[in-house]
């Protein structure tokens, strides 16, 4: 099965896998029941580490039954996924992580966008292009340092993908310059850092927007990465469909206050593993529990019984 589009509604990190225990306490529904669901995921299209037709690969031999491929800006990666999921009789949701701006980086999925359509494919050319630029700028920014990398040694590893710090940092790896991508991030990409350049992101409020105008629903992705929690309710009247309450960076507090967070305002919870395909960064594919009522609602609010 395939969902896309919809209309819209009216209205760096070391992790091990987690431990059974661990698995049976981030599930938050009442009767402990989970689905295996991943939601949340990136390809080569963006910064992952797998073409999408290898996560769809992955997704089968986890038993995963309702899969959506969420690159950085762009879904360019959709179609592949579409058709391998289909192959292996995997439900397939379009979807996508808009990057935007409140005061700090704060992404926003979008779920049964029309990955065809201008909405989606004017945002993505634009992202492209800027991408791009900004990663000409911090290269710029590591030369003054006496750090030597190339552009054409990042577009190598980046391929057709839209650009990205990870791509950076896996460049600087290759040469020798740092020992791990998490040191790259660590001593000049994160942000604020040394080598780090700032891009013209929208509003939350225009992602939310840009969103529901190619056809699909708005999820606050891992909302306790960014000490913002006083703003949710204001995205939330501007349109924010649900809240991501289950990520790998959340402890059960944060799992169990985002729960809460999303039944009290009458918008959707759901549950990913944000799988990158790296070693030390967001492993647990295939192991994070979707509670059952949760993906019920979510399939039910793109139209799928």
């Amino acid at each position: 099965m395939v969902i896309s589009p919809r209309n819209p509604p009216t209205t760096r990190i070391r992790q091990a896998l987690p431990t059974t225990e661990t698995r049976a306490s981030m599930s938050t529904s009442s009767a402990n029941k989970t689905h295996r669901a991943e939601i949340h995921s990136h390809s080569t299209a963006s910064d992952g580490a797998y073409a999408p037709s290898r996560v769809a690969e992955l997704c089968h031999q986890r038993g995963v039954e309702v899969w959506s491929l969420t690159d950085h800006d762009n879904c360019n990666g959709c179609t592949e996924a579409r058709e391998a999921a289909e192959s292996l009789g995997i439900t397939f949701i379009s979807g996508i992580e808009i990057s935007a701006y409140h005061d700090t980086s704060v992404h926003v999925l979008g779920y049964g966008v029309d990955t065809e359509g201008d909405v989606i494919q004017d945002y993505s050319e634009r992202r492209f292009e800027s991408r791009r630029e900004r990663m000409r700028q911090m290269i710029a920014r590591l030369d003054d340092l006496g750090v030597d990398i190339s552009f054409e040694a990042v577009a190598d590893i980046a391929q057709d993908a839209i650009m990205g710090r990870p791509h950076l940092a896996r460049a600087l790896v290759a040469a020798g310059e740092v020992g791990s991508v998490n040191e790259a991030f660590d001593r000049y990409l994160h942000t604020g850092g040394p080598a780090h350049v700032s891009m013209g992101w929208p509003s939350v409020e225009n992602a939310i927007d840009l969103i529901h105008r190619a056809g699909g629903i708005a999820i606050l992705a891992h909302p306790g990465q960014y000490d913002l929690d006083d703003d949710i309710g204001d995205w939330i009247d501007a349109g924010l469909d649900g809240i991501e309450a289950i990520h790998p960076q959340h402890n059960r507090q944060a799992r169990r206050r985002y729960a809460k967070m999303a039944r009290g305002f009458g918008v959707l919870s759901t549950a990913s593993s944000d799988f990158h395909g790296n070693r030390d960064r967001f492993a647990h594919f295939g192991n994070v529990p979707f509670p059952v009522n949760w993906l019920d609602a979510f399939l039910e609010r793109l139209g799928v019984s």
